[in-house]
């Protein structure tokens, strides 16, 4: 009993005489040992394979659920089925060999994780012993009865063998022998009761279906056994339910295109589609999730390839997997030229490496399934003869980074032939789009990607030397070496042969005329216009003939197709503007000089008339020379058309330190000293987007202005950048910046988010709530050493995503922006704030449009909206929120019109009213709080926490013996929760109603949640709190761990994490309990007690081993407790490797009734989420209190119990009098009222009992038990 065998190899390797094993063999997909089996062993001899299906039993990201049946009896030998697994068992009465039973045998389930790569639950688990067990002799076994609800003692009606409990057509005996379910009709769920489907894999009718009674798409099209129905004709109005196919068949029609699949694209599954020989087309609809096999020639190889929700996934973030392909067989006419497009996506994570590797295109001679070198095409020898679109997304900045035309003739590599160096998409972002690639053998290869940072834009490329052939595949190949990145593709064409067609003969292609207008007749490449109109050489009536947008790669059916407002046939791309029929600019580009405003409202007037009529220059994005574009001008409402007008843009200073920096206050200090500072300069930027040696999010990033180069690896260095921003919408705004080193923002003065420590390149985000205005914004970025950059950014919404993950393409680079003063109609309201509320100035001072009883002149103030009478829609109107902080009447409100939740306690301002009794049954609605007061009764408890726990937030409860939070009640990214706690760090925050201390896929340092002293602590206490920790898959392992500490450490501290305060100065004596999750396999990895006393830490416990694996979420309760007379203890359940340390002895720390607690996390290398909740502190320990529970006397004798605690040792002392210590009062010799009785009591489990001989005549007598520490 409790052997841990051997998983899937059964009892291997250990020494097992007679064992039979029924394996499952999940690794590796596409392995020849990986599938099904029964095997064992014989008089000490391995059996071998008794029985054997080779194949994937689920596939990477997926689940499969199911039954397993096994049995085993002499005279038939062993059988084994399974259900649900993509490779089922169904091995019947297999002969066992000399294998010998014998009732001394065990049972044993055997699993394994090596790599950390599946679940595996088991549930409703019946072991049956014996010829079956047949109590009412219906043929039935008793266990199957049992399982299935039926009487295994009445052998008649629904509950014998010839019973139809559940009315589907078979008998009782039948659904035992097919395995169905006897209480439900439909066992399967597909729409077709058990009793029709008879496994014979003909359908010969609606009551004889063929199909698998166990399995809902007998057939694997996608479609439900029970909507399929050959004898119903197709139904094109409804085909979702008559598809009119044959649930045995996946294509009805045997056209090659699975049945699921033509009603996903809207054809007759039904009738055999017309096969185009010279295009392949592929959308990937209709495939369950996890297919490999398209069943249409292609082949889709490497582990991370598959179908999912309908798409192509080669390669998948967090996970490398390494190289995968998708192979299209040769397609007859390619030697004479092809067309490719798709629509793709590639996303990468945030944190961790940059996004990587990448993928290509190739048209060649190397095999279906060969999985290619990537962003390298075939280059590893793969091909003789290849041309290789390359897509190269790893390391950002690279020289060798970007998009390539590539290939390779007679064995020779090309090397590059057209090559556009950047990157292609940033960590943290997810880019998509489509593209295109075309070859012909006299014009040569042209390849156009949109979407990426860095596309590819190359026409008519010459391939030297390559030789085309009709037998040549396709072959996208993809690969992630570090996990870094989702390649998805969809919507794939490939067309061969096309560029011989020109059946109207009007110098159009035909592909061309059909892809644009899906016929030849529409377009005319010969006529000469005008349009609109089929034929007239000028169908979107733009002023471009067909033939002219052919030549432009514009869209001959779209008037505007760059959808900048100018028609296509204006935008002559010569870069200068000649008026409003001849702009210059590109049709094919919104923005054609990259300035801010889109082509169509930049007229070259010279007359600035409003942000909608700048009278700008679209081809020149600073049209008045100042230096500043036209799009930042209008932004902060200066004039683009004066140079003497320019806007107030960042104001950064620049200056490098003397001395080490490693703080806001060390930054702070070196623009405030002349003296530390070496260099200074100030400069004038309209974002910051700074980098010297490291990489942020956003790409075009500047260098540092203090070095005017990048690359240059310098240290301890600077800059403080101060702007205002102009605010139209009052809300809360989302702000963040990636930095390396540290930083952080401040909005008038206030901070929105810093983060005070060196890191790696990391984001950190913060929201903020502003009113309509100008604010004034200052940000600080300071360098250390190693690699340094910095962004700041703002969410493009308005609202706090703080707590959500970043994704680069949710946001944009902050630039400055102002207010202007004007006031034509002189009523002391700004032109452009009438004009925004109300789109004209004839709004007065003293209206008040939104009867909210404020003025427009007080609304303008206070920042308020004049035309909403609640603008932060709280139930409050902002005439009563004065904003004083201080309760008056529901007239005079004391909160703050712009804040929702002024108090911050997750209430809304207008249900709070203290003027109102709380109302038990409503009180969500009338909790009787002020909203100006977090903790209207002042009892450490948030108002919002008291409504969530039941409680009247209005009369104090008594306070705990200690601390207990449980989080709930707090908006998420509360960092203060008004008890005294301090909330410290970058990630720390409220999320959910859990504290979240580290936040995976964010490197956001050192976290902590720190909690005052609390009286008596130094006579014990006990810590019990619930926790979660998780770790994305791919990229390092989880990292880095964290720590309960109780010690003289500060409030706000952030420690040390799974250090606990080692190295902190002012820290000398602390107790820490530690949790190392960094790194597995690592010897210093585990679980830990330590005590730092005079700044020296010494290990008191420790477990060394993995804490969680890649990609694995653990979760459970700790408990920890400290005792001056005991010793420490910490338990903790769920971790991987869990602590179980009781009583470990302190030699040296000793507590203090001034010591805080706190509990310190980081993630440096952005790997693991730390969730904690329901923290309970109690002074003591858990469990019975340590008291004596009974006395009772017989005779001399006198029994005493108490609550004891396993393997410890016991004093028992007794007195006859305690009042008079000063005399031998026990008349032993020795002045005291304590005797000794016996100093080395054992313990006896949870209670021990003591008996002690007393005199005759005793009529009073007191005892004392101390707990002297452990056993052994």
């Amino acid at each position: 009993m409790g052997e841990l065998g051997s998983a899937e190899e059964g009892m291997t390797g250990k020494g097992v005489q007679d064992n039979l094993s029924f394996e499952v063999d999940t690794w590796r997909n596409g392995d020849a040992e990986q599938g099904v089996n029964i095997s064992g062993y014989g008089d000490f001899d391995d059996l071998g394979e008794l029985a054997f299906t080779n194949g994937v039993i689920l596939d990477d990201g997926q689940t499969v659920e199911g039954t397993m049946d096994i049995s085993w009896s002499p005279g038939k030998g062993a059988s084994f089925t399974t259900t649900g697994l993509n490779t089922n068992a169904d091995f019947v009465d297999v002969e066992t060999g000399n294998f010998v039973a014998n009732d001394d045998h065990t049972f044993i389930i055997t699993a394994r994780v090596g790599g950390a790569n599946q679940d595996l639950f088991i549930d409703n688990l019946i072991i049956e012993t014996g010829g079956g067990g047949d109590s009412d002799e219906d043929g039935l076994p008793d266990f199957w009865e049992t399982a299935n609800d039926l009487d295994p003692e009445d052998a008649t009606g629904d509950n014998g063998a010839e019973g139809d409990p559940d009315n589907d057509g078979i008998t009782n005996f039948d659904e035992y022998e097919n395995r169905t379910n006897p209480q439900n009709e439909d066992t399967d769920g597909d729409g077709l009761a058990d009793g029709v489907e008879n496994g014979t894999g003909d359908y010969d009718g609606p009551d004889a279906t063929g199909t698998d009674p166990l399995v809902a798409d007998t057939d694997g099209d996608t479609l439900l056994d029970g909507v399929e129905n050959p004898t119903l004709p197709y139904d094109e109005d409804n085909p979702e339910d008559q598809p009119g196919t044959d649930p045995n068949d996946p294509d009805t029609d045997g056209d090659g295109i699975g049945d699921g699949s033509e009603i996903a694209n809207g054809t007759d599954p039904t009738t055999e589609d017309e096969v185009d020989e010279s295009t392949y087309r592929q959308n990937f609809d209709g495939f369950a999730d996890g297919t490999t096999d398209l069943q249409d020639g292609s082949v889709i190889a490497g582990t991370a390839a598959e179908v999912i929700d309908g798409r192509l996934y080669l390669t998948k973030d967090g996970q490398g997997l390494g190289f995968s392909s998708f192979s299209v067989p040769a397609i007859p006419g390619s030697s004479n030229g092809f067309r490719i497009t798709f629509d793709y996506e590639l996303n990468d994570s945030p944190g961790a490496n940059n996004p990587a590797d990448g993928f290509s295109v190739n048209y060649g001679d190397a095999q279906l399934g060969e999985l290619g070198q990537a962003e390298e095409g075939m280059a590893g020898g793969q091909a003789i003869e290849n041309i290789s679109f390359e897509v190269d997304t790893w390391q950002n900045f690279d020289a060798e980074q970007g998009v390539n035309i590539s290939g390779m003739a007679g064995g020779t590599d090309l090397q590059q032939l057209a090559f556009n160096n950047g990157p292609i998409l940033n960590d943290g972002e997810k880019v998509e789009g489509s593209i295109e690639i075309q070859w012909q053998p006299d014009v040569g290869a042209s390849f156009t990607t949109t979407g990426m940072n860095t596309n590819a834009d190359f026409t008519e490329v010459e391939i030297p030397d390559f030789v085309a052939s009709d037998d040549h595949n396709f072959i996208i190949s993809a690969r992630v070496g570090g996990a870094n990145q989702d390649f998805i593709i969809d919507n794939l064409v490939i067309q061969a042969g096309i560029f011989d067609g020109d059946e109207d003969e009007d110098n159009l292609p035909d592909f061309y005329e059909n892809d644009k207008a899906g016929n030849i007749t529409d377009l005319n490449g010969l006529g000469t216009g005008p349009g609109p109109g089929a034929g007239t050489g000028d169908f979107d009536g733009d002023g471009l003939t067909d033939f002219d947008e052919y030549e432009n790669k514009t869209d001959p059916t779209e008037e505007d197709t760059d959808q900048d407002g100018l028609a296509d046939g204006v935008e002559n791309g010569t870069g200068d503007y000649d008026g409003p029929d001849a702009t210059g600019t590109d049709p094919l580009v919104a923005d054609t000089d990259g300035d801010g405003l889109l082509d169509g409202i930049e007229n070259n007037s010279g007359v600035y008339v409003s942000a909608e009529n700048p009278g700008t220059d679209p081809n020149d994005p600073d049209t008045d020379g100042d230096e500043v574009t036209d799009g930042i001008e209008i932004n902060n409402n200066t004039n683009p058309l004066s140079d003497e007008d320019a806007p107030v843009l960042w104001t950064v200073r620049n200056a490098a330190a003397n001395f080490p920096l490693n703080t806001v206050a060390n930054t702070r200090d070196l623009f405030d000293d002349e003296a530390l500072r070496d260099e200074e300069t100030t400069t004038i930027h309209a974002t910051i987007n700074f980098r010297d040696n490291a990489t942020g999010p956003f790409p075009d990033p500047e260098p540092f202005p203090l070095f005017e180069a990048q690359d240059v690896n310098r240290d301890d260095f600077a800059i403080m950048a101060t702007g205002t921003i102009f605010i139209t919408e009052p809300g809360t705004y989302t702000f963040g910046f990636s930095s390396d080193d540290g930083g952080g923002i401040w909005i008038d003065a206030n901070p929105v988010i810093v983060f005070d420590a060196n890191r790696g390149t990391a984001t950190s985000l913060g929201a903020v709530d502003l009113s309509w205005g100008e604010h004034q914004v200052e940000f600080l970025f300071w360098e250390r050493g190693g690699g340094a950059q910095c962004q700041l950014f703002r969410h493009k919404e308005v609202g706090d995503f703080s707590g959500q993950a970043f994704v680069t393409s949710d946001y944009e680079l902050l630039t400055t922006s102002s207010a202007p003063d004007d006031d034509s109609d002189n009523d002391g309201l700004p032109d452009i704030w009438e004009e925004q509320f109300f789109d004209n100035l004839d709004q007065t001072a003293a209206g008040d449009p939104d009867s909210d009883g404020l003025d427009n002149a007080s609304e303008f103030e206070t920042g308020t909206k004049p035309n909403v009478a609640d603008t932060d829609e709280d139930g409050y109107s902002d005439s009563v929120e004065s904003g004083t902080g201080k309760w008056v009447s529901a007239d005079d409100t004391g909160t703050n019109p712009l804040r929702a939740d002024s108090d911050n306690d997750g209430l809304l301002d207008g249900v709070e009213n203290p003027d109102l009794a709380y109302d038990p049954d409503n009180p969500e609605d009338q909790p009787g709080s002020d909203p100006n007061l977090k903790d209207t009764d002042d009892d450490s408890v948030s108002d919002g926490q008291e409504i969530a726990k039941g409680r009247d937030p209005s009369i104090a409860q008594a306070a705990p013996r200690g601390y207990v939070q449980d989080f709930d009640g707090f908006p998420d990214g509360t960092t203060d929760l008004g008890d005294g706690s301090i909330i410290a760090g970058a990630a720390a925050e409220v999320v959910d109603g859990r504290l979240q201390l580290t936040k995976d896929g964010q490197g956001l340092g050192f976290s902590s949640f720190t909690i005052p002293a609390i009286g008596d602590s130094a006579n014990g206490w006990t810590i019990t709190f619930d926790y979660e920790l998780f770790d994305g898959p791919g990229a390092n392992d989880p990292a880095d761990g964290f720590s309960i500490n109780y010690g003289n450490f500060s409030l706000g501290e952030l420690g040390r994490a799974e250090e606990g305060m080692e190295t902190i100065a002012s820290v000398t004596d602390n107790l820490s309990f530690e949790v190392d999750t960094w790194r597995n396999g690592d010897a210093e990895q585990g679980v830990n007690i330590a005590e730092q006393t005079d700044g020296i830490k010494n290990d008191v416990e420790f477990t060394n081993g993995v804490i969680l694996d890649d990609g694995q979420r653990v979760e459970g309760t700790m408990e920890i407790s400290y005792n001056p007379a005991t010793g420490a203890s910490f338990k903790t359940e769920g971790l991987n490797t869990n602590a179980d340390f009781e009583d470990a002895v302190l030699t040296t720390f000793v507590g203090d009734d001034a010591f805080n607690f706190g509990i310190s996390a980081r993630v440096g290398g952005a790997n693991e989420d730390l969730f904690i909740d329901n923290f309970v502190l109690s002074l003591g320990t858990l469990g019975t209190p340590f008291q004596i529970t009974e006395v009772t006397r017989d005779g001399t004798e006198v029994n005493l119990t108490w609550a004891s605690k396993p393997n410890r040792i016991y004093l028992i002392e007794r007195s006859e009098d305690m009042e008079n210590d000063a005399d031998d009062s026990n008349r032993d010799g020795v002045a005291g009222f304590w005797e000794e009785v016996d100093d080395g009591v054992e313990s006896e489990g949870d209670t021990t009992t003591f008996t002690d001989e007393v005199s005759e005549d005793s009529k009073k007598m007191f005892w004392r038990i101390k707990d002297m520490g452990p056993a052994n």
